[in-house]
Formats: structure tokens, sequence, C-alpha cells
């Protein structure tokens, strides 16, 4: 993690220098990027599935939840879903994404239902472009 987050972020800035951008601005955008890395060593403590540690059946249902979660975690940090997501959106679906890093089958299945609810919400308010 320490090529992409600052103050050391040497891949970081040797992408802003062949791009001609800012040095620092790049760093935190490839952090941001890159949060899933920070967050992925929770779920392995809360949930050892993950490191194949446990029945096939937990294997894939952990293995799903962390898919899922980092669905959810893209979706918050890119900003972008068929459009550009306001700024409540990503922060219910950076909730979402929380949800899953927790134990708790609750928080896991509250999170899930609100993240499709509210994918199907921007799904079917958005307007398609007619192209030529």
């Amino acid at each position: 993690m320490a090529q992409i987050t600052p103050p050391v972020c040497v891949a970081s800035y040797t992408a802003a220098g062949i791009a001609g951008a800012a040095a620092m601005k790049t760093g935190l955008r490839g952090m941001l990027f890159a949060l899933v890395g920070f967050l992925c060593p929770f779920v392995f403590v809360y949930n050892p599935a993950i490191l194949l540690q446990g029945t096939v059946i937990e294997i894939i249902l952990g293995a799903a939840q962390l898919l899922i979660g980092t669905y959810f975690l893209a979706l918050a940090v890119a900003g972008f879903f068929k459009r550009e997501l306001p700024w409540w959106t990503r922060a219910v679906f950076f909730v979402v994404a929380l949800g899953f890093i927790s134990p708790d089958v609750i928080s896991t299945v509250v999170a899930l239902v609100v993240g499709v609810v509210l994918v199907a919400w921007i799904t079917m308010t958005t307007k398609k472009v007619k192209t030529a």
C-alpha cells in the first residue's frame, strides 16, 4: 500500500509526473481507489472462510459476501452507476459496503437489501440515451 498511500506513494507520484497532474491529488485519488485493500483485512478477521477455512458452503458465502461488498464500495468510490451519483447515494453505498464487513447475518442481509433497492432505483430512474 505504500506505493499508493501519501506521503510516500512512489507509483502515484510517477503517474502524476507522466500525466502532468498534481502529485498529491493523484496520490489521494489512488488511495481512494485502493480503499478496498484497506478494508479486506477486516473481512479476513471477521470471516475466516475468505481464507478458505471452513466448509465449502461457508467459503462460497464468504466469497460472495466479499464480492458484493466490494462492488458496493466501488460504486461509492467511483461515484458512477449508469449516471453520476449524488453525494448521498455514494454515502449510502459506502455504509452498505461497511455492512458486509460485519460478521452479523442481520447487518449483511440489511445491507444487501438496501444496496439492491438502491441499485434498482437508480436503474429505473435513469433515462436511456438513444444512439444514432
